[in-house]
């Protein structure tokens, strides 16, 4: 069986990181490395952790001494990572006791560069699901689907752009040396996702829950993806010939107009990044 590493950045999350630890350590799915990033904790999320990981051996611990962020966090995991396949889990989430192995099944049998399970939201304070991600393009999504220059504008439409509920081949990464920005920043997902885009990568969707999404521990009143964008768009261009940029660049400015974010960026960013 190949290992899979699952990474967990970890930020104050003592109220629901007893739930996200016992939902990876009882997978059917065993043959796992789990990377604990304790981002700077003030609460009891770091006692939690070191309970835990005298009980499995599975666990790797990384303590940050000051907070760095999400994005820091996933990135100190990613460089040390060992698994043929990485899966990303957000510590207030967790999964569904099959989840790694539907997605690892099928990452195997299609040959994917990533996987992606279905996510279900849920609002704690009474259990209610939702269906929030359900995609106007269900049906084609659900298949597998190859990213080419000619379809990136719809691909980045129609797919989620979350970190988390996905397991990408490692390989895929490192070769093309994709990581979250380098900063302390919200919404890092959303520059990851681009860059991983950008790469034409080979997708695959599963319809068997992966992730349990917990809606009442998010912030969305703060989301602002525009630095983490601005961040992956150095990156494609510093990695695409310059008429494929010219694609990437249109493709992703249109999609966030239409989602409403102003992605104007002013005479300091550097190397005139944004110029077609």
């Amino acid at each position: 069986m190949d290992k899979i590493s699952v990474i967990v950045p970890v930020s104050n999350s003592q109220k629901y990181l007893t739930q996200c630890l016992d939902s990876i350590i009882y997978q059917t799915y065993c043959e796992l490395e789990i990377i604990l990033v304790n981002d700077f904790s003030i609460d009891e999320s770091e006692k939690i952790i070191l309970e835990y990981q005298k009980k499995d051996k599975r666990i790797n611990f990384i303590k940050n001494h000051k907070t760095k962020g999400a994005a820091l966090a996933k990135n100190s995991a990613l460089e040390i990572s060992k698994g043929k396949y990485v899966f990303f889990l957000e510590a207030c989430d967790f999964l569904d006791i099959n989840a790694i192995k539907n997605a690892y099944l099928e990452i195997k049998d299609s040959n994917s560069d990533i996987v992606i399970t279905k996510t279900v939201p849920f609002d704690e304070c009474d259990m209610e699901y939702f269906d929030l991600f359900k995609s106007d393009s269900e049906e084609i999504i659900k298949e597998y689907f190859e990213v080419k220059i000619n379809n990136f504008e719809y691909a980045i439409s129609n797919f989620p752009d979350n970190s988390w509920g996905k397991l990408y081949n490692s390989d895929f990464l490192k070769k093309n040396k994709i990581f979250f920005i380098n900063k302390n920043v919200i919404c890092e997902n959303e520059g990851f996702f681009l860059k991983v885009m950008s790469k034409l990568p080979k997708i695959s969707s599963i319809d068997s829950t992966g992730v349990n999404y917990r809606l009442n521990c998010r912030y969305d009143k703060l989301k602002n993806p525009k630095i983490a964008i601005k961040d992956a768009m150095e990156y494609i261009k510093k990695n695409s010939s310059k008429k494929d940029f010219k694609v990437f660049y249109d493709a992703i400015l249109k999609m966030y107009d239409y989602l409403g974010y102003s992605l104007n960026f002013d005479e300091k960013t550097p190397d005139n990044i944004f110029q077609k």
